[in-house]
């Protein structure tokens, strides 16, 4: 299963009112799925919610943030903490493509990629 950056609002996250299959720890849950049904953009890795993110978008790129959560490190070991970058860094492009921008800045905890 390739990772995946999941829109704001993804059917995925929104369709099973127990949580527990995609996010199994209750602190994750509560950084994704937020009051009044706000439910934040996120990282998905093997059908799992790893990392939530958000971007800012400029004229000629976006910003993607993402913010690791407890299923991060798994994700990192799995894949390896390089082909991991590769995999986010293709999702920022495609973003980026999406949005008609020239490239995408993607930064993990503060770290550039």
């Amino acid at each position: 299963w390739p990772l995946r950056l999941l829109p704001v609002w993804d059917g995925y996250l929104m369709m099973h009112d127990d949580k527990t299959w995609t996010c199994p720890a209750r602190e994750d849950q509560k950084k994704v799925w937020r009051s009044a049904a706000v439910v934040k953009a996120a990282v998905l890795w093997r059908g799992r919610v790893v990392a939530w993110w958000e971007q800012k978008a400029r004229q000629k790129w976006v910003g993607v943030t993402v913010h690791p959560l407890s299923g991060w490190q798994e994700a990192s070991r799995s894949m390896g903490a390089a082909e991991l970058r590769i995999a986010l860094g293709a999702q920022g492009s495609a973003l980026a493509a999406h949005l008609g921008v020239e490239e995408a800045r993607v930064v993990i905890d503060g770290q550039p990629l």
